[in-house]
């Protein structure tokens, strides 16, 4: 995924960063609702006293910006136990609308290249990062900002790398 600043416009960036500095959510994930999702978020919610939110697939954009202006964290959840490939889009949404994002993965996960850009933890240790970071706001908010930074600087880069791989297969330059 490279940066789009068209696809960024549709968030309302700066509105959503603005609106609301009283963050009253702590953390959200919006997506499909799997069995394994809603028994981890169950679980989460009643082992904390953190406000954690859950939407399936938010289809109102305007409902969706309110949501976010209100949020301090997201979330990436896998869709069962054994997944390894996380949603894209999800930490795209998150970098574009610097949201910062807690990404549960087992050390790793596919693609690779996002991990200097989320924060990604274990499913075991899942809530007491959780609790970290919504103790340390502020801190996460200022260091999720420098992770847009450089995702900009690398989407840039591939961008142009993109470019140049697609000027090989012009008929001109043959």
């Amino acid at each position: 995924f490279v940066y789009s600043k068209n696809y960024a416009d549709t968030f309302n960036v700066e509105n959503i960063i603005q609106k609301n500095k009283d963050k009253t959510i702590d953390f959200l994930f919006t997506g499909a609702l799997t069995e394994y999702r809603l028994k981890l978020l169950e679980n989460l919610k009643k082992n904390s006293d953190l406000k954690i939110e859950y939407t399936d697939l938010e289809q109102d954009h305007k409902k969706r910006l309110e949501t976010l202006s209100k949020t301090k964290f997201l979330l990436g959840l896998k869709q069962n136990q054994f997944q390894t490939f996380i949603s894209v889009n999800r930490i795209y949404n998150a970098i574009i609308t610097e949201i910062p994002i807690l990404v549960e993965g087992e050390n790793y996960f596919t693609p690779s290249y996002f991990h200097d850009f989320i924060y990604l933890e274990k499913t075991e240790t899942f809530l007491a990062k959780m609790k970290e970071m919504s103790k340390n706001y502020d801190f996460y908010k200022n260091d999720f900002v420098n992770k847009k930074k450089l995702y900009l600087e690398f989407s840039e880069k591939h961008k142009e790398e993109l470019k140049e791989f697609i000027k090989q297969f012009n008929p001109k330059n043959a």
